[in-house]
């Protein structure tokens, strides 16, 4: 067993040609196990994307319930960013390695919203569910229990009758509202960011200024008072990167948890701005083109000031 979740167990395994593969065991207990099962298989079996976690197989027979996936050897960003007590030793992540996964991870989620058949909304983005390759190279976006399909007209918003997903995480329109869209998934990528820059969880409710307990109102406030340094985690500081690209990927991210979705960017939009992030930071740079695109704009086209949200 290398893991458990919400959905049950999770096992290391290997097939008989060799092949690693991690086994997720649904807990008969588990309440929203069964549907998430069937989400998981049918959302899963429409896409395939390098920065996808890949379905290799499943099986539904005499009430068990397996997902069997391709293994993802040095676990989740989460892992690596806070510390895993299960795993033996921990990599510190450096600048470029965070950027790089965060630019795979929205590779993933831009093609999930417009390179697949259909649109699809990942609803529970977050740090423990984007995964590493055993060469740290290359992230994928993992976990599918909530994902939604969207057809047709409903291509922009889905309605749903209760709210899913993690805490700090949340779309707060999606939350006030109960419509789910795209930019559902780009506000909790912009959390996800902040935790890459700051090195800080969504919520930290033991810290003793309670104004400091929500990531994305703390590195706001920070940052409208010009002061980035105060929210880099100490091992990004020591990366030694660049300043400006540290503000343009702050920038993104701020853009991102905007709490209206109409004044966030399109994941299209936050590939690219990461994109040149990273070849200004010499990542990558034949994998990568040349962009000359710098401002953020909202999907009326308008130029934005991300520190003052609307």
């Amino acid at each position: 067993m290398i893991g458990k979740g919400g959905f049950g167990h999770v096992y290391y395994g290997k097939l008989e040609d060799g092949q690693e593969v991690a086994i997720k065991v649904l807990d008969v207990k588990s309440t929203q196990g069964p549907s998430k099962f069937f989400n998981e298989v049918d959302v899963l079996s429409r896409v395939n994307h390098r920065n996808l976690v890949s379905l290799i197989g499943y099986c539904h027979e005499d009430n068990q319930q397996m997902l069997i996936y391709e293994f993802m050897h040095k676990g989740s960003l989460r892992d690596h960013l806070y510390g895993d007590p299960t795993m033996l030793t921990i990599e510190k992540l450096d600048w470029k390695s965070r950027m790089n996964i965060a630019l795979n991870a929205a590779l993933g989620l831009e093609y999930l919203h417009s390179g697949s058949n259909h649109s699809i909304i990942h609803h529970d983005v977050k740090s423990s569910n984007i995964l590493l390759s055993n060469n740290m190279e290359i992230a994928k976006v993992a976990d599918f229990g909530l994902s939604r399909l969207i057809y047709g007209e409903d291509h922009i918003t889905h309605v749903t009758t209760d709210v899913k997903g993690t805490t700090g995480y949340l779309d707060p329109e999606y939350f006030t509202t109960r419509y789910l869209s795209p930019k559902s998934d780009v506000y909790g990528f912009g959390v996800v960011l902040l935790e890459i820059i700051s090195g800080r969880m969504p919520i930290d409710s033991t810290l003793p200024n309670g104004n400091a307990w929500n990531l994305c109102e703390w590195v706001r406030s920070n940052l409208q008072a010009g002061n980035i340094d105060k929210i880099l985690d100490p091992i990004v500081k020591a990366s030694n990167p660049q300043i400006d690209v540290l503000w343009k990927v702050a920038k993104i991210a701020i853009q991102c948890v905007e709490p209206k979705s109409i004044h966030r960017p399109t994941m299209t939009k936050v590939v690219e701005e990461l994109r040149v992030a990273v070849l200004q930071e010499g990542l990558n740079s034949s994998e990568y083109p040349q962009s000359d695109t710098y401002g953020i704009e909202d999907e009326y086209g308008s130029q934005i000031d991300p520190f003052n949200p609307r």
